[in-house]
C-alpha cells in the first residue's frame, strides 16, 4: 500500500524538513521508469533502502486498515467454517506421489 503522504511525512505525524529529508520521500512507484517495476528483481542499495523505509512507514500508518482487513478475513472464514463442517482436504491418492 503506498500512502502518498509518505513523500511528505518520515513517519506518520512527522513531517520531512530540509531537502535530503524530501529527497528521500521522493519514491517512484507508479511510472515505467521507476526501479520498483514488477521486471525488476534487483535493485540498487539506495532504491531498496528508499522502498523498505516506504514500507516501514506504511505500515504504522495504515494500522487500523490492515487490522480491520484481518478481521473481516477471519469473521468470513468462521462463517464458511459453520457453514461447512467438512472443511478438510481431500484425500489424495497415495500412488499418485510414487516415484
Amino acid at each position: 500500500m503506498v500512502n502518498l503522504t509518505f513523500r511528505e511525512f518520515k513517519a506518520p505525524g512527522v513531517r520531512r524538513e530540509g531537502a535530503e529529508e524530501l529527497i528521500q520521500g521522493d519514491v517512484d512507484v507508479n511510472t515505467e521508469d521507476s526501479p520498483y517495476v514488477t521486471s525488476n528483481l534487483a535493485y540498487q542499495p539506495e532504491d531498496f533502502q528508499k522502498l523498505m523505509d516506504l514500507m516501514h512507514y506504511n505500515i504504522p500508518n495504515n494500522r487500523d486498515t490492515f487490522l480491520s482487513a484481518l478481521r473481516r478475513a477471519l469473521e468470513r472464514e468462521r462463517v464458511h467454517e459453520d457453514e461447512d463442517e467438512d472443511h478438510s482436504c481431500p484425500q489424495m491418492d497415495p500412488s499418485l506421489f510414487s516415484f
